[in-house]
């Protein structure tokens, strides 16, 4: 096959965009950053799809414009009309062999050489999140002679690099952490950590802008670059440092929590996928990790703190409670006035930038935003998808500005008056079906004299 033939990210279409007359369409990533002051957004066929591919195109933005650097080059990017599409494609054609998805030598986001020891694959359940593992009775997706088109095994491959559930993975014989034939398990991919939140502005250029932070903004390792995998050299079947630390937001966008392989077949309407194969990556522990990801907010542990003996802080990421609309979660995203050192809570560094934005009165405070959280619960030992959080919130830039006291108390404090009517209408509810047992418990007593007793 020439490498025209191969499926190009860069050029073929295959994220899915909505316009802003509605429609769903795929796009190229060419397209995508050509047309964003067009589109409403990314969809996907998950709603955790669209976390991990903002956070890719984030993690090509960021390289491409070597920054921003600061808040006057972010300035200057937001009061353009478009995207840099120029120096965008300029960087991508430089890497263009790195985004074919079928490469044999360097497959996106793949590794060319995993194999098991027998040669086979998984089925292609095992890459999809709607595919309850092991329990399909409500899914039209059937095992083995499941097969998926190019585009949408992309999206499914970006997925699993960020929300793979924990669990056994496949061994390939060359990976020293094999045992008998199988990867054991080293927890969820890194996004799977995370209580995601994405701010997202009136298109999709807005939205890419609002979350694509400077490097002065955020610490990141000075004695190395943060680079996406396409500009490292290609990733083994293995790892050669485990938990090794994060150079940056860029590298934890696009993080290689998993060693994937992915199985083709010719047919005469063109290649499809028939098989996966799927090994552990990179594992990263979520500890602190709050100076490099932005994306979600914190809470201190103390559990932590006894476990690993630390005389600092230790924070994990503050997860989305599937049963708790975001609202009931809004006091841990705004800001606190002077919030001391060792907090309870942190921000989610996304939203404290939104702040900067308007404190320095780049964005305007009534400028309407919306907080999308989007997040995964996994099932028992995190070895299944469970759930899959997506909510959102309209609200105004004003509320991220921590000189705006006053608003963000009044608005706390309706939160918590709202809370409080909640709890106090489950506690009648509660006690209204009490009361209503222990009379049909009479009225059974009175009708046949016989005391009944649960079982």
């Amino acid at each position: 096959m020439s490498a025209s033939d191969r499926f190009n990210l860069i050029d073929r279409p295959w994220l899915l965009v909505r316009d802003q007359t509605g429609a769903v369409r795929e796009a190229s990533l060419i397209d995508v950053f050509a047309s964003a002051h067009r589109l409403s957004g990314l969809v996907g066929d998950v709603p955790t799809q669209v976390f991990a591919t903002t956070r890719l195109l984030l993690a090509i933005l960021h390289r491409a414009v070597e920054g921003p650097a600061d808040l006057d080059d972010w300035e200057e990017l937001w009061e353009a009309e478009t995207l840099p599409a120029a120096a965008i494609e300029e960087y991508l054609r430089q890497h263009e062999h790195r985004f074919n998805l079928d490469d044999p030598e360097v497959p996106f986001f793949q590794v060319a050489t995993l194999r098991k020891a027998d040669d086979s694959f998984s089925d292609l359940s095992k890459l999809i999140a709607d595919v309850p593992n092991r329990h399909p009775f409500f899914t039209t997706r059937i095992g083995t002679e499941l097969r998926l088109e190019p585009a949408e095994a992309a999206r499914w491959v970006v997925h699993c690099q960020a929300f793979d559930p924990s669990g056994t993975k496949s061994g390939d014989p060359a990976d020293r952490r094999t045992k008998g034939g199988r990867g054991y398990p080293i927890g969820v991919a890194w996004s799977g950590n995370l209580g995601g939140i994405l701010v997202t502005g009136r298109n999709l250029r807005e939205t890419l802008l609002l979350n694509l932070i400077p490097y002065e903004f955020q610490p990141q390792e000075k004695e190395k670059a943060d680079l996406p995998p396409w500009e490292r050299r290609q990733d083994g079947v293995g790892v050669e440092e485990d938990n090794r630390e994060p150079t940056g937001p860029v590298d934890l966008y696009t993080w290689q929590s998993r060693r994937i392989r992915l199985a083709w077949e010719d047919t005469p309407q063109g290649r499809v996928v028939t098989g996966v194969l799927i090994a552990n990556g990179d594992r990263r522990t979520p500890q602190n990790m709050h100076p490099f990801e932005p994306h979600t907010c914190w809470r201190r542990s103390p559990n932590q703190e006894k476990k690993l003996r630390s005389n600092v802080p230790v924070y994990m990421p503050l997860a989305h409670d599937p049963e708790r609309l975001i609202w009931r979660g809004l006091q841990s995203m705004l800001p606190e006035s002077g919030a001391a050192s060792g907090a309870d809570r942190l921000s989610a560094t996304v939203l404290v930038w939104l702040g900067r934005l308007v404190v320095t009165g780049v964005l305007d405070r009534g400028y309407p935003v919306s907080v999308r959280t989007i997040g995964m619960k996994y099932g028992q030992q995190d070895a299944t998808v469970a759930e899959i959080v997506d909510d959102a919130l309209n609200m105004r830039a004003i509320l991220f500005d921590q000189g705006a006291a006053a608003l963000i108390g009044v608005v706390k404090q309706a939160v918590e008056n709202s809370e409080s009517a909640a709890r106090d209408r489950e506690t009648r509810r509660q006690h209204r079906t009490r009361i209503r047992g222990r009379r049909n418990r009479r009225t059974q007593e009175r009708g046949d004299g016989t005391r009944l007793r649960n079982t």
